[in-house]
């Protein structure tokens, strides 16, 4: 009997993060024969954990026409460090030329020059691909461009498929609720199932798995080391406020303006408090895309860049983290740290961590300190219970694989 073939499509970031573990465990297995197409910076993650991939260079093939609009498209001087040049002229190239196929010379002309790279939807070169190897199951996550368009090229070859969503986006959590948006999809939480299904998708088809990605928190270690961070860093008789900062754009895809200056008026809030607090401590946890070099002199204050302790020790050390809409407050929740939500972001409404009760939200800055204050004295649980058990996640979706490969 043939090895059944399982074809994964993911992008780089938290996308392959969750899908690594599931490769890995699937690799124990004889009978399969797992294909993974590595996308932008997926490369470089897939190589470091010894994964085998293959990226839209290899599906180029003889298309002189991709390789000439890659070309066009591709400055050199705008290259991703863990991008080849060779990649991104496929990437762009292939993606071009399909949108071309699909809607014409001059709207695909016009659609790019308005959307870049989002105005992509690659359908028929995965279908291209999947033809050619012709794979028992395809295995995404929820990413758009590519990984939909895996979703649609396997629904129109009636191959079977999974999509995975990794937290709880609304614009994304919307496009998996499409009935046709694969067989099946895997989602973090009982609350996002019920979201989904409010949004129309059938009960059946939503399997409540939790994040692979988030299983290395069931590791005794991070407790361990987050208590020796206490010790060291004498926090024990403190109550340690982490603010996870990030960036705030100016502007939103969809017209709603930003408040740059956002990330620093929550903190000026949270030093504050600190300063007419004895007992409270601030860490501040840059984003590693911002530029970073404020300084305080009190030594209640101080700021931990990326690197400098591990971040899910550190979310572990704290008492509180505090968030815009970054996923450390995921995190935090999960290892069993109370969050309170800046609920003022341009992201807030497309990240509902308050509405999904993830998070106790703020949305005025004047009742930040109160807040944070009223939480404190709360009692925790160590992970919400609408959360499958942390270290499970990949075996669950493993499960859930091995249930269509076994059809």
């Amino acid at each position: 009997m043939p090895n059944k073939k399982i074809v994964f499509v993911t992008y780089g970031g938290g996308h392959v993060n969750m899908l690594v573990p599931v490769i890995k465990e699937l690799q124990k297995q004889d009978n399969l024969e797992l294909i993974v197409l590595g996308l932008t910076t997926a490369g470089s993650v897939l190589k470091n954990n010894n994964i085998p991939y293959i990226g839209f260079k290899d599906l180029l093939k003889d298309n002189d026409d991709a390789l000439k609009w890659g070309k066009k498209l591709v400055n050199k001087n705008d290259l991703h460090d863990l991008v080849s040049y060779e990649e991104s002229v496929a990437y762009m190239g292939l993606s071009y030329v399909d949108m071309e196929r699909n809607i014409g010379t001059k709207l695909a002309a016009s659609n790019y020059k308005k959307n870049g790279r989002t105005a992509f939807l690659p359908t028929n070169v995965l279908e291209s691909f999947f033809q050619d190897i012709r794979p028992d199951l395809v295995v995404t996550t929820i990413s758009p461009r590519a990984e939909e368009a895996a979703v649609y090229a396997a629904r129109n070859l009636n191959i079977p498929c999974i999509c995975l969503v990794d937290l709880f986006s609304i614009p994304s959590l919307k496009r998996a609720s499409q009935p046709c948006y694969a067989d099946r999809v895997c989602v973090i939480s009982n609350d996002v199932k019920d979201l989904m299904v409010s949004y129309g998708r059938d009960e059946e088809d939503i399997l409540v798995t939790g994040n692979p990605a988030f299983d290395t928190l069931k590791k005794p270690s991070i407790k361990q080391k987050a208590q020796q961070v206490r010790l060291v860093k004498k926090w024990e008789d403190k109550k340690v406020i982490l603010w996870a900062s990030q960036i705030e754009p100016d502007k939103f895809h969809n017209g709603i303006k930003g408040n740059p200056d956002l990330p620093r008026e929550i903190e000026h809030r949270l030093v504050e408090l600190v300063n007419s607090v004895e007992n409270f401590h601030l860490v501040i946890r840059p984003h590693p895309n911002e530029s970073y070099k404020q300084q305080y002199t009190n030594q209640r204050v101080e700021t931990c860049k990326e690197g400098d302790i591990p971040l899910h020790v550190l979310l572990k050390a704290v008492d509180l983290v505090v968030i815009m809409t970054s996923t450390v407050g995921l995190e935090a929740r999960l290892l069993g740290t109370p969050v309170v939500s800046i609920d003022l972001s341009i992201f807030s409404n497309d990240t509902p961590y308050s509405g999904l009760k993830i998070s106790t939200g703020v949305s005025s800055l004047y009742d930040l300190n109160s807040t944070i204050i009223n939480v404190l004295n709360r009692d925790h649980k160590e992970c919400a219970s609408n959360f499958p058990e942390i270290g499970k996640s990949t075996n669950n979706v493993v499960s859930v694989i091995n249930q269509f490969i076994k059809k």
